[in-house]
């Protein structure tokens, strides 16, 4: 057996150390993306990753079939500063079973899933679709980068064969859960003065690319009604859509990008391309957000004698997390005496893919200020230790407590 104890904060200094030792060890994955195994003799072998992920995966555990799964995301925002954070936390929880000597129920997988934010391709929680095979070669062709490299033509570059990708879908019968620790990427934790966030839901949120063609003339030639100026009908669109979002409770809408062709000073715009990004727990929300949007854009567009283009490139629905895992997280906080609260995550995780096929549970951790995708972005170490002992414990009381019952699915 697995005996969970309470931390001391000597413990917890310690385990914050050895996180500081394996983060700054913690290298950006290079193109052989390694897979790492613990073979019975506890030495290390690797092969090619499979999954477009890398994993670690603990394989003296006894034989029952199912694998219980921790990790993060390797990749992120040009400017977030917590990097693989979550990788690493479970890294040292796995260590640290690792060392009582104890071998558990379940086999311990560790995996660094790819591309979860889709900033390049307009895609995101890329591993987790492909464990379900939602991905096909054809599928990879149409997302492409500003300077028109298409996901499969990148995959391809790295060495990965793209058009082998269904080959690595996954059974979901294999997962007993799926567990992540994150920051919170807002302010609700340090505003409250709260240790943990124990995550209930992930909204659901949509993107779509939305391209107004006008026609270029000169600036100071063309009369204010013979125009047909994209950036004029763009912005009379985008001026209105945080509004719009406003009547919808805890919904957001979000426009990150713009692009403005041929962007001279002396002359009328004929292309606007800009992003929109709507979130909320709520499906219904959403859909109604998108229909006033576009409805905006037709009747702007007509009026000015322009044109547009709506691409969806994202669309996730929201997830209600497993309240079996959410009890456990509470009452490990208990044990320790962390301070712990439920909370929504606004942002979308790998979790959120993998919760639809089987349970998963996220661990928030404050996030400094509550700044996150910008230079500012921080989290105390000491949080992280915090929530690797929750992590370490969580797996315990699993292999433990949970034997012969099945944790059921978290989606709705």
């Amino acid at each position: 057996m697995i005996i969970s104890e309470p931390v001391s904060n000597k413990e917890l200094s310690t385990i914050r150390k050895g996180y500081e030792e394996i983060y700054t060890s913690l290298v950006p994955f290079s193109k052989s993306q390694l897979s790492l195994s613990l073979n019975e003799s506890h030495s290390l072998t690797s092969s090619i990753d499979r999954s477009y992920s890398t994993t670690i995966s603990n394989s003296i555990a006894k034989t029952h079939g199912q694998t219980l799964t921790e990790g993060s995301s390797s990749s992120s925002t040009k400017s977030m500063n917590f990097g693989g954070g979550g990788i690493v936390a479970a890294l040292e929880a796995v260590k640290m079973i690792k060392q009582t000597g104890t071998i558990p129920y379940y086999s311990l997988e560790v995996i660094a899933t790819s591309d979860e934010e889709g900033v390049r391709f307009n895609t995101g929680l890329f591993t987790g679709k492909v464990f379900w095979g939602q991905y096909t070669p054809e599928d990879l062709k149409k997302f492409a980068d500003i300077d028109g490299i298409t996901l499969y033509e990148a995959m391809n570059k790295f060495g990965i064969n793209a058009d082998n990708i269904l080959n690595d879908k996954v059974d979901p019968s294999k997962f007993k859960a799926f567990i992540e620790v994150h920051i919170e990427q807002g302010p609700i934790l340090e505003h409250n003065k709260i240790d943990i966030g124990i995550v209930n839901t992930i909204v659901g949120f949509r993107r779509k690319i939305i391209t107004v063609h006008g026609r270029a003339d000169h600036s100071g030639t063309i009369p204010m009604n013979m125009r047909i100026d994209a950036v004029e009908i763009a912005t009379k669109v985008i001026s209105q859509i945080g509004d719009i979002a406003r009547n919808y409770s805890n919904a957001v809408a979000t426009v990150g990008y713009i692009e403005v062709e041929p962007n001279a000073i002396n002359t009328i715009a004929n292309k606007v391309v800009f992003s929109t990004d709507v979130r909320s727990a709520n499906t219904e929300y959403i859909d109604d957000i998108y229909k006033k949007i576009e409805s905006l854009l037709q009747e702007v567009s007509t009026k000015y004698s322009g044109n547009i283009e709506i691409k969806e490139t994202f669309n996730v629905a929201p997830l209600q997390m497993n309240e079996e895992l959410q009890e456990i997280i509470n009452k490990i906080c208990k044990e320790n005496n962390y301070s712990c609260m439920p909370i929504s995550s606004g942002a979308g995780h790998d979790a959120q893919i993998f919760g639809a096929k089987m349970p998963v549970a996220m661990i928030f951790i404050p996030s400094s200020s509550g700044r996150s995708h910008c230079p500012e972005e921080y989290t105390d170490n000491f949080y992280i230790a915090q929530a690797t002992i929750i992590l370490k414990n969580m797996i315990e009381k699993i292999c433990n407590n949970n034997i012969k019952k099945e944790i059921s699915n978290g989606r709705k």
